[in-house]
């Protein structure tokens, strides 16, 4: 994949390309870019769902939900999507693997920022209660049919409605995030209305609880 989608740069510096050809010649490259993600998240996956060992280790989960939203706000700006972010504060930190945790944290904004309608808000809370610690994204967007919710955690699904299917995406985000949680002995779950948006919310161990 590496290989074509270098060969695709290389053919637009040796001469020129009329209209036609560099539009078949960026469709390459995107493709090859598609596919190239689509793998590694395959690959990632797969390592993590066999069992491969996650670290764990105190969290502060409200600084990683701060530099994951910044780190999308241009594209949700691109989108006319606006990210608020709203932590307990203090908030106690939490038992698991920074990088997973950032990981599903990001996939969570990123497909509430992408399936958000214009001029609509991204919601993000994170919050104590007890010896858990818990986080809701919830987006006011297209939302997940009755039909379609038992389906989402299945890795590579995508729902069949066309303005899902407009948005890029491998169905792999979901499954990642329930994997992730309930290796580190946590739980997630959503709550979704069809054209009204959707919540996933997740919860995990306070870190003075191990």
């Amino acid at each position: 994949l590496n290989a074509l989608g270098g060969y695709a740069d290389l053919v637009g510096k040796f001469g020129d390309l009329d209209e036609q050809q560099a539009h078949f010649l960026n469709r390459i490259k995107e493709t090859a870019d598609k596919l190239y993600r689509l793998a590694g998240d395959l690959v990632d996956l797969a390592w993590v769902e066999a069992g491969m060992t996650l670290d764990h280790e105190p969290i502060e989960l409200a600084h990683l939900i701060r530099e994951e939203a910044d780190a999308l706000a241009d594209e949700a700006r691109q989108r006319g999507v606006t990210i608020v972010v709203s932590t307990q504060d203090p908030i106690p930190s939490v038992m698991g693997d920074p990088r997973r945790v950032r990981q599903m944290i990001r996939a969570l904004i990123e497909n509430g920022v992408r399936y958000s309608f214009p001029d609509a808000n991204v919601a993000i809370h994170a919050w104590q209660d007890g010896p858990q610690v818990f986080c809701s994204v919830g987006d006011q967007g297209i939302g997940i049919t009755d039909e379609d919710l038992p389906h989402i955690w299945d890795r590579m699904w995508r729902s069949e409605d066309a303005r899902v299917r407009s948005v890029p995406g491998g169905g792999l985000g979901l499954r990642l995030v329930k994997v992730i949680v309930e290796r580190l002995g946590g739980q997630v779950w959503v709550e979704s209305v069809p054209d009204g948006g959707t919540t996933v919310t997740f919860m995990l161990p306070l870190a003075e609880g191990w």
